[in-house]
């Protein structure tokens, strides 16, 4: 099918979605074993973390494991902007934002909302849509949000596909002032300004590394499983891996070379934005790493990293 028609029929989807949200927005709660409660804070209050939930960068996974050093009251985490860690009126002694490579991270969306059970439940009970409209393959999809994009104010499920805006996520979310803002253009000077700012940076690649920059920000010491060298002691940490029940068919070196054009055009501002928040991080591991004399960021570790945006 033509991206054209495909986005046709998105749109479609669109004003029936909007219409079923605005006939009734009673809360309908999902079956048990769909549910993921305590990963996302509701009303907004002081604590000591503020986490941006960017979506699909480990979020979930993020809030587990961080819960289990500070405890859940003391972690405020949610899928909203950067700005409302500092300007809605609540207080936070930390700021931490994750980020991923931008060519897995749309992946993940399209695996997310093509294959997630709680996703489709959603469509299905609260939304009245029986089908989920995602298009059956990634190149369907990136070919339908390249050739056309949907810009302005409008909530998930009121979006083409009923899903994720794949242009330049990461940038959005570190920039945005409603997490409904789709904007056709974005500033990433002022996302890299802003992640600049944060407390913790952490990256998806380097998940376990980044749990240890959190234990040296926050705690102010390093867990004995940040030793990197320390074989037995490193895989002692069992991180969390939640992936809300998503199908992963699809891998980076499986996806045709022009679809993954495509996909870059799309996170051109992301792909400068986790760059500098790679420098960032190399940089915030080196000092922890002087600060408490071990190796949290082993070599060949390192060159994966430096290889993932060249």
């Amino acid at each position: 099918m033509r991206p054209d028609r495909l986005h046709i029929l998105a749109l479609a989807f669109q004003g029936a979605w909007a219409l079923a949200c605005n006939r009734s927005r009673a809360f309908v709660k999902p079956p048990v074993g769909m549910q993921m409660d305590g990963c996302w804070d509701d009303e907004l209050h002081d604590s000591l973390v503020f986490h941006l939930h960017v979506p699909k960068v480990a979020g979930c996974s993020m809030v587990e494991d961080v819960t289990s050093m500070i405890g859940r009251t003391k972690l405020w985490s949610n899928e909203v902007c950067y700005s409302h860690s500092y300007a809605k009126g609540a207080r936070f002694q930390h700021t931490l934002v994750m980020f991923r490579q931008p060519r897995a991270h749309v992946i993940s969306m399209y695996e997310h909302c093509k294959t997630n059970p709680l996703h489709s439940w959603f469509l299905k009970n609260k939304f009245s849509q029986p089908h989920n409209p995602m298009p059956d393959t990634l190149s369907q999809w990136i070919h339908a949000w390249k050739n056309n994009p949907t810009f302005g104010s409008y909530a998930i499920d009121q979006a083409p596909f009923a899903c994720y805006n794949p242009i330049n996520l990461q940038t959005r979310r570190l920039t945005c002032s409603s997490e409904n803002d789709n904007p056709r253009s974005v500033t990433v000077e002022t996302a890299v300004t802003n992640m600049q700012s944060a407390s913790v940076v952490g990256l998806v690649e380097a998940y376990h590394e980044s749990i240890c920059l959190v234990a040296a920000q926050v705690l102010q010491s390093l867990p004995s499983h940040c030793h990197c060298e320390d074989s037995d002691a490193w895989q002692s940490f069992k991180a969390t891996h939640e992936d809300h029940g998503n199908a992963h068919q699809l891998s980076l070196r499986e996806v045709r070379a022009e679809v993954m054009q495509e996909v870059d055009a799309l996170t051109d501002a992301d792909s400068t934005l986790y760059k500098a928040a790679l420098e960032r991080f190399l940089k915030d591991i080196e000092a922890a790493e002087r600060r408490f004399s071990t190796r949290i960021l082993c070599p060949g570790r390192r060159q994966m990293l430096q290889e993932q945006i060249l």
